[in-house]
């Protein structure tokens, strides 16, 4: 990202750098917070990135907790306390606690981008490409709202004892709040969504049975962009059985 966001803004403008933590790890280092905050402070717009290091996710572990390395929690609250222009890139392949989440100007999620990822990311950020991605899983408040939280982690053999809940499931079920809804997703542009119809059969019971939902998406904004249209459909009987209130 720092060399794709020098390539293209050229001479136009100055993009210093602080490491802000260590990238193989999450041991604690005040030194690299505090430099960050010196140069964030000193600049119009800071970006932050953080996110999950290969000691936290792997497909060959369990992760222990949803929470950030602490280091990277410390960097964003330093950096938001020097700088009130500031954008924080999460990069990661899964849901995590963002506490802070309210407070920088914007918060973008990359996942993980791959080879390419960093030259991506710039043209998010300086405004060539207009992000229209939708978040595929919930992102909770914290960890112990989760429906799975009672049977994870750190066991050996895990019990899915969730059922059906799994993630937007069970917050829509027991009416909790969450950081960021599944579906979830802004850009820099606006869309409105207008004459949603039917087409199709009426009789449910019919071997050819189908319903098309069809409507006019428009873009009322004035930057180029794509939307993402989402239904969701449920049983008109959908039984509730579950508590928020479990032990």
């Amino acid at each position: 990202l720092l060399d794709a966001l020098r390539a293209e803004v050229g001479e136009r403008a100055t993009v210093t750098h602080a490491a802000g933590y260590e990238a193989t790890n999450a041991r604690e280092r005040p030194d690299l917070v505090d430099e960050a905050a010196r140069v964030a402070a000193a600049a119009d717009v800071a970006v932050v990135l953080v996110g999950l290091p290969a000691s936290f996710e792997s497909e060959g572990f369990d992760r222990r907790h949803m929470r950030l390395p602490a280091q990277h929690d410390r960097l964003v609250e330093a950096v938001l306390a020097a700088n009130a222009n500031t954008v924080v890139v999460v990069v990661g392949g899964s849901a995590c606690e963002l506490p802070w989440a309210a407070l920088p100007r914007a918060v973008m999620l990359t996942n993980l981008g791959g080879q390419a990822g960093g030259s991506g990311l710039a043209d998010v950020l300086l405004g060539t490409v207009n992000p229209s991605g939708r978040l595929a899983e919930t992102y909770p408040l914290r960890q112990s709202d989760h429906g799975a939280d009672g049977w994870f982690p750190g066991r050996r053999q895990v019990q899915y004892r969730e059922s059906i809940y799994v993630g937007y499931r069970w917050f829509d079920t027991v009416g909790l709040d969450v950081r960021f809804p599944f579906g979830h997703g802004l850009g820099y542009t606006t869309f409105a969504i207008d004459h949603l119809t039917l087409v199709g059969g009426t009789d449910a019971d019919a071997p050819d049975f189908a319903q098309h939902v069809q409507v006019t998406v428009t873009n009322t904004g004035t930057v180029e962009g794509m939307e993402v249209v989402q239904v969701y459909v449920r049983g008109p009987q959908a039984v509730r059985r579950i508590s928020a209130g479990r032990s």
